[in-house]
């Protein structure tokens, strides 16, 4: 299709084309990766508000996208529009950075749950107003999400440049076709954020299902294994993107 526009350029072959991108990446976004794992761990970790979860998917597929976009045309730019495969070696370093940032997460999830319990556990507290008060306090540090964190998140989703878009950026601006390569990989990261935000949002409203219930049970699961069991998959996500560069 890309080809025959070249030669065409008509308007409804470009907007078909730009269709089938959002649609591929609809479905590209279903299959294993692009930081289902990584929302999965977050969300796990501690309470957060539904427009923050929404908005670090959104921002973490825009990476990913066009990280990949801005990778070819930095690597075009420098070789005088001469495209070659040069992008494996930036994928490499990109991995270990979203590895590094996930670890610090994670790591920081971990120590603000000890920490939390800890002072739960040294706290004592016999007036009802005065505990009801603690205990929303300790409520407020675990639903409290910076906005520096849902940035580290996106990144963590994004900086691993996505490998299909790169492929389309360079087999588009080959042809000079500069402006619907950027069209495309809009219609493209489109495609992926719808697929990756109502992932998040049936994650978001499940765990709220959950710290709603009052079971004793359950209240562990919420206050203790979630978050436990979201940080050591957020090191495991880590470990998985780099997996493919450490020698054995």
């Amino acid at each position: 299709m890309i080809t025959d526009y070249r030669t065409e350029k008509n308007l409804h072959l470009l907007i078909y084309i730009a269709g089938f991108a959002f649609i591929y990446g609809l479905i590209h976004a279903m299959t294993p990766g692009h930081g289902k794992n990584i929302i999965l761990a977050w969300i796990m970790t501690s309470e957060k508000t539904f427009i923050k979860v929404l908005l670090t998917a959104v921002t973490g597929m825009f990476f990913h996208v066009f990280n990949s976009v801005v990778m070819v045309y930095l690597i075009w730019y420098l070789i005088k529009g001469k495209i070659s495969v040069q992008s494996p070696l930036f994928i490499k370093y990109f991995s270990f950075a979203a590895c590094i940032i996930l670890f610090i997460i994670s790591f920081k999830s971990i120590y603000n749950l000890f920490s939390t319990r800890h002072n739960a556990g040294n706290d004592e507290v016999d007036n009802p107003e005065q505990k009801k008060s603690h205990n929303h306090d300790l409520e407020k540090i675990k639903t409290s999400t910076t906005v520096k964190e849902c940035f580290m998140i996106a990144l963590g989703i994004g900086i691993v440049p996505c490998p299909v878009a790169a492929i389309l950026t360079v087999f588009m601006i080959s042809g000079e076709l500069f402006a619907e390569s950027l069209l495309t990989a809009a219609f493209f990261s489109a495609g992926m954020t719808l697929t990756l935000v109502s992932y998040t949002a049936a994650l978001w409203f499940l765990r709220s299902f959950i710290t709603g219930l009052k079971n004793r049970h359950l209240i562990k699961i919420r206050d203790l294994l979630l978050p436990a069991a979201g940080s050591i998959l957020l090191m495991f996500s880590g470990f998985i993107i780099i997996a493919p560069y450490l020698s054995l």
